[in-house]
């Protein structure tokens, strides 16, 4: 893997257009890391995510309260977020519509224009728990994280199949195409890894038989020791009977 290299928004803008992977049709790149965020004399620490307008979309969540910007704040990059619900709770519990509120990522204030729906937490940890701002804001006045050639970093990108049938079909040409971008020759030599909805139900699965065979051995070796219990009780009773 180059360590300079990684996934750009080059990349992202690359595997969005149709004559580069026709199998795709809306993409969603994200730049995220945890930062404090405060608003007055309170503060969390959500995941803050630089993504485009696409996003909802491709991630399917919906807006609750307001709403999510447009590609002129992406343009501008303007200073306006949307709040999980986790954090918009917790930054203003008292208030059920904080649109219009300042907040602050690091020193940088932002006008806070939406609230997402809930949707609850995963494996990875409390979904809400997250600031949507700007991509174009957070590489700017953010992260300010770049390659070598000039290129924005970006952490990781969605990309939405035309159809379930054709997902591997879309994951195979994202794959080809990124390896011409990144000069690898072989595919033991990628820098990057795409996963699937698939692959992800089949990762869950094979973790929930594992779980499966782990109880099911706690149950054996649960009844193994309460039958040697009550093998033992009966035995001392027995005992005690004969000598009566």
């Amino acid at each position: 893997r180059r360590a300079s290299q990684g996934l750009t928004y080059g990349d992202a803008l690359a595997i969005a257009d149709p004559f580069n992977v026709p199998d795709v049709v809306a993409v969603a790149p994200e730049l995220g890391r945890y930062t404090t965020v405060t608003a007055g004399k309170r503060d969390a620490l959500p995941h803050v995510r630089g993504v485009t307008p696409e996003y909802p979309h491709v991630r399917n969540w919906e807006v609750a309260l307001g709403e999510f910007f447009d590609e002129e704040a992406l343009e501008t990059q303007s200073r306006v977020a949307v709040l999980g619900q986790t954090v918009a709770e917790r930054l203003f519990p008292d208030d059920d519509y904080p649109i219009g509120r300042t907040i602050k990522i690091g020193p940088v204030p932002f006008r806070v224009i939406g609230v997402m729906e809930e949707k609850g937490g995963s494996s990875f940890g409390d979904q809400d728990n997250t600031v949507l701002i700007p991509l174009t804001t957070a590489q700017a006045r953010i992260y300010r994280s770049r390659t070598l050639s000039g290129d924005y970093r970006v952490s990781v990108i969605y990309a939405q199949a035309v159809s379930e049938e054709r997902m591997d079909a879309a994951a195979e040409q994202i794959a080809e195409l990124l390896r011409k971008r990144h000069h690898i020759a072989y595919r033991d030599d990628d820098d990057f890894t795409i996963i699937s909805q698939s692959d992800i139900i089949s990762i869950f699965g094979e973790i929930t038989g594992v779980l499966t065979i782990f109880l099911g051995s706690i149950a054996a070796i649960s009844l193994l020791v309460g039958g040697i219990g009550i093998m033992n009780i009966m035995l001392v009773s027995v005992t005690e009977r004969t000598r009566e």
